[in-house]
């Protein structure tokens, strides 16, 4: 890909971003909170408004995720250095941290300290680890326990990302990865969701070297397991 191909791509998917979804969706956020704050709202006014608000915070962080999904798509490059998968694994939780703890559930992290080097992009790897992690947490009821797993063995660096949801039927997990698919199933209809985070954490993967396998046993949990063969991950 050419460098000047490579920048009209870049300023065009900005362009698209910036004035077809963050631009507007920024704005109805503004005008939500500054109509709260204005006051003489009464109890159902300032419901809907804060519920306006909330729809705003969805779609917004759809439009990240499609964002990303775009990048990825547009074969946009990523960083190709070496980085310890151990920090992306902690930067991940922490970014989690507040939203498992609103929902009431147990993240841990049991990560081996002898972990061999990565080469590829950590920021994005974090994106993924991230995405993984809230599926665990938005599928599991309060009391679970999400767990983020590293380890190395057999020429590779393995992550598995473990939670203790309601799982995925056999037929589902066939189009776990599919893009904006989501299974009928009501508990999963009863999150919300646009059906990317999986879809990004594939591409994500793919695009460095890995690969992924998914296990999971309705009433049981799922787990999302990553491997990459060591000193073999390509941008």
């Amino acid at each position: 890909m050419s460098p000047g191909t490579l920048d009209e791509q870049r300023r065009a998917l900005s362009r698209i971003l910036r004035h077809d979804l963050r631009n507007p969706l920024t704005a109805l956020a503004g005008y939500a909170d500054l109509t709260l704050r204005a006051g003489d709202l009464n109890p159902g006014q300032t419901r809907w408004l804060g519920r306006l608000r909330q729809l705003v915070d969805k779609l917004s962080e759809a439009a990240d995720d499609l964002s990303d999904v775009a990048w990825l798509d547009a074969g946009l490059p990523l960083d190709y250095v070496p980085f310890d998968l151990g920090v992306a694994i902690y930067a991940a939780v922490a970014v989690c941290a507040e939203e498992a703890q609103g929902r009431e559930i147990a993240l841990e992290t049991d990560v081996a300290a002898d972990l061999p080097a990565l080469r590829g992009d950590p920021a994005w790897m974090e994106r993924a680890l991230v995405a993984l992690v809230e599926n665990g947490l938005r599928y599991s009821p309060a009391g679970a326990t999400v767990r983020v797993r590293a380890w190395s063995e057999k020429g590779g660096v393995w992550c598995a990302v473990t939670d203790e949801g309601f799982g995925i039927t056999p037929d589902d997990q066939r189009h776990v990865w599919d893009r904006y698919w989501r299974s009928p199933d009501p508990h999963v209809q009863a999150v919300p969701g646009g059906g990317l985070g999986l879809t990004l954490v594939r591409a994500v993967v793919l695009r460095q070297g890995g690969s992924l396998h998914l296990d999971s046993d309705p009433a049981q949990g799922t787990t999302v397991t990553i491997r990459f063969s060591t000193g073999e991950s390509t941008s």
